[in-house]
């Protein structure tokens, strides 16, 4: 993880070609919210994906606590 020339390309993703207008992607980058969310509800994105707005914690696998915990607490609030 520590080379470089890594990028985040969503238009890559064969099954998220259908909802990438709406994701907004910036750079290969999706915009996220506050829990990881994209602009399309429901959507949360994390690991390497996440790193642009969150930072490079996030895209290693210790990051996964934080981010899971972000998520619960935005899919708990809904109710």
């Amino acid at each position: 993880m520590l080379a470089t020339g890594y990028r985040a390309d969503l238009t890559k993703v064969p099954y998220l070609a259908g909802v990438l207008g709406k994701v907004k992607a910036a750079r290969g980058f999706p915009v996220l919210d506050d829990a990881l969310q994209t602009s399309l509800g429901g959507l949360y994105i994390t690991g390497f994906s996440a790193t642009q707005d969150f930072g490079p914690f996030f895209g290693f696998v210790k990051g996964s606590p934080a981010a899971a915990t972000l998520i619960v607490r935005d899919l708990l609030s809904r109710n």
